[in-house]
């Protein structure tokens, strides 16, 4: 398994949710799982993206459901069923770029031998005439985080809990590993 995608949902709407699945699923050149990480939505969410992946052969998926316990923690229950080389999170309502999204990913960490990465985004909108791409500024690199708070850093870094626990990067270590970005 070379990625694991956790979805978050807390009482997401439909609609935006089956733009991010639709992204998933149509992945190509990849070897990935889903999973539904549900913070203990009040409606279906959950429900109509069990069903929706149902529907379509040859989805691999699985659930993290429980009681409200925040977008950290509900990262963490979900990173217990992750299986994957490298994980993922999104948003519903937040979808990956192309078909070749996780493969490009994939590829890059492979060939720059990262542990972890991140990259820019591409902010959209719907009109009547379909998804029209809105040019965001955003960071191209860690450096602009830089500035931010450590414990700000530290809870950004959260979503990479098996790098972080595996090499086990502290306070300290994190403010080296920041400073060495700097120079």
């Amino acid at each position: 398994m070379q990625f694991s995608v956790i979805v978050l949902l807390y009482n997401s709407e439909k609609i935006a949710l089956e733009k991010t699945l639709k992204s998933i699923v149509e992945q190509e050149g990849i070897c990935y799982e889903i999973i539904l990480a549900d913070d203990g939505s009040k409606n279906d969410c959950l429900q109509w993206a069990k069903a929706y992946l149902d529907n379509l052969s040859g989805i691999t998926y699985k659930i993290s459901s429980h009681e409200n316990v925040g977008t950290v923690e509900n990262i963490n229950l979900a990173l217990d069923l992750a299986e994957g080389k490298y994980v993922k999170c999104i948003g519903a309502g937040d979808m990956l770029f192309c078909k070749t999204t996780l493969k490009d990913i994939y590829m890059f960490m492979l060939d720059s031998d990262c542990t972890m990465c991140f990259g820019k985004i591409q902010g959209y909108r719907e009109t009547n005439h379909g998804i029209e791409n809105i040019t965001i500024e955003c960071p191209a690199d860690i450096k602009s985080y830089i500035k931010q708070d450590i414990n700000k850093m530290k809870n950004a870094l959260i979503y990479f809990k098996k790098v972080i626990d595996v090499y086990q990067i502290n306070e300290e270590k994190l403010e080296d590993i920041i400073t060495n970005i700097n120079t």
